[in-house]
């Protein structure tokens, strides 16, 4: 019987597989991302990226160059090298076959000439000494800065940069604490954020594949909660200057204090022994008197400026010698603070009296407690006595007392003396620089009230007839006293 000479099915199956498998194996060799056609563009793309930077690294060699010569040879450029190369690649500028675009901030984007498609190459961003830092497409390139580099502020705002070539940042995630400015320029890959606490703070940078990036910033130049003494331990220099407490309100708020003060230094031990003069005071009489006269007030205006007085070391005050601030005839500095790292012996005097200041009160944080309390001088102290009336010359009305100050208030000033048909002027309030202002006496008239906020005493009023006898009432005390008045009666025959 002849036999057939044809392939079985099952032969015909095994070589389509066979064939399908090689098919596959070749396919792979030739495509993909590790293909011959893969790794062909991967280096075509190599070299695209390492002829933009040659490129790019060339025309900033001629910088560079112009740069030394403006600098060094013409005495024409007094900027760094960074801002001069800024200068030059700002907006837009081309090389033989890239487009290359700089930020203000110094990112770097190199494109090809192409419009379309608008073919990002490289990024990268311009480094203090005039270089470029490269950056590899798909890796994002970021960076956290101070907008505001003041210290002792109650903010900061934060800029958060992010861009990335062959890609698109789509989200910039701020940690805890920190806020998106509500401001139009803030944008994707642009932001800017505020931050109200110091400390480190970290932006996650996400980009449209799936990539991220965190970038870092420490914040140290803001306010932190302090107080009056805890600022003058820092201070080292003499001279006007400012102490700002930042301190929580009521309702949890931060709020800022501003105590201009007037310090005076000395490093080491600081004896007063009446005979000795010493930086910052004058002497007279034993009497040591601290501060400048532009701290004081005048006709016209308060009193500026606190007198602060630190020794780092031991302060003895001998016998019969006295500390004290500077005054005038509109009353001295608003107080004075005496900081002693060592110990303070005083066998003298250390004194305020007469010193009060012509300046609206305010609450002087003196230190923090450890349960975050404060102790301070309140703004408003006691209040001053009230005015009297008197109904004729045998019946005459003493001045009433202030009220007595307390828990670190001033007391109030006195009302005046009042005699037939006349009402005195009433106390002034106690502020957190001086006591109340006394009211004037009055003698058949109405006199004036104490000023407030330390300033001048109440005058004396009195109706004048002639007669041989004459009454005198006296002004208030105050910053400047009131002036006193005469008045005259009829003699009685």
């Amino acid at each position: 019987m002849k036999k057939n000479q044809g392939i079985t099915l099952i032969a015909l199956v095994v070589t389509i597989i066979v064939l399908l498998i090689l098919a596959g194996i070749t396919l792979s060799l030739i495509g993909g991302s590790e293909g011959i056609l893969g790794k062909t563009n991967h280096a075509v793309d190599e070299n695209n990226v390492a002829m933009a930077k040659e490129q790019v690294e060339l025309a900033l060699s001629d910088y560079q160059a112009e740069f030394f010569e403006e600098k060094y040879v013409e005495s024409s450029n007094n900027g760094t090298k960074k801002e001069y190369i800024l200068d030059k690649l700002k907006g837009e500028t081309y090389t033989q076959d890239y487009r290359v675009e700089t930020s203000d901030d110094g990112f770097v984007e190199v494109y090809e000439k192409s419009e379309n498609p608008r073919n990002l190459v490289v990024t990268g961003v311009v480094q203090e000494d005039g270089s470029i830092k490269w950056d590899a497409v798909g890796e994002i390139l970021a960076k956290a800065e101070l907008v505001t580099t003041e210290k002792d502020l109650e903010q900061v705002e934060i800029r958060v940069t992010a861009k990335m070539a062959g890609g698109k940042i789509t989200a910039i995630e701020p940690s805890e604490g920190a806020t998106v400015k509500p401001d139009e320029n803030n944008k994707e890959g642009n932001q800017i954020f505020i931050v109200k606490e110091n400390g480190e703070y970290s932006f996650k940078i996400v980009a449209s594949n799936g990539q991220s990036t965190i970038v870092k910033i420490e914040i140290s130049n803001i306010l932190t909660n302090n107080d009056m003494l805890s600022e003058i331990a820092k201070i080292q220099e003499n001279g006007p200057q400012e102490i700002k407490i930042v301190k929580k309100d009521n309702a949890g708020q931060k709020e800022t204090k501003t105590y201009p003060i007037d310090a005076i230094t000395h490093k080491g031990d600081l004896i007063l022994d009446g005979v000795t003069q010493v930086e910052g005071a004058a002497l007279s009489n034993k009497v040591y008197s601290f501060g400048d006269s532009s701290d004081c007030g005048t006709a016209s205006t308060n009193a500026s400026r606190t007198v602060v007085v630190k020794v780092d070391g031991n302060v003895t005050i001998e016998s019969g010698v006295t500390m004290t601030s500077i005054t005038s005839s509109y009353g001295g500095p608003k107080g004075m603070i005496v900081y002693c790292t060592g110990t303070l012996t005083n066998n003298g005097s250390i004194t305020m009296t007469g010193r009060g200041a012509k300046a609206p009160g305010e609450d002087v944080y003196l230190f923090k407690n450890a349960n975050g309390t404060y102790e301070y001088v309140p703004a408003t102290g006691a209040g001053g006595g009230a005015r009297v009336y008197s109904g004729s010359y045998n019946s005459p009305a003493g001045g009433r007392a202030g009220g007595a100050g307390t828990n670190r208030r001033t007391g109030g000033g006195a009302s005046g003396a009042a005699v037939q048909s006349a009402y005195s002027g009433a106390g002034g309030t106690g502020t957190s620089y001086s006591g109340g202002t006394g009211g004037g006496a009055a003698w058949y008239s109405t006199a004036g009230a104490g000023s407030a906020n330390g300033g001048a005493g109440g005058n004396a009023a009195a109706r004048r007839y002639q007669s041989m006898f004459s009454d005198g009432c006296g002004g208030g005390a105050g910053n400047a006293g009131g002036s006193g008045a005469i008045g005259y009666r009829w003699r009685t025959l």
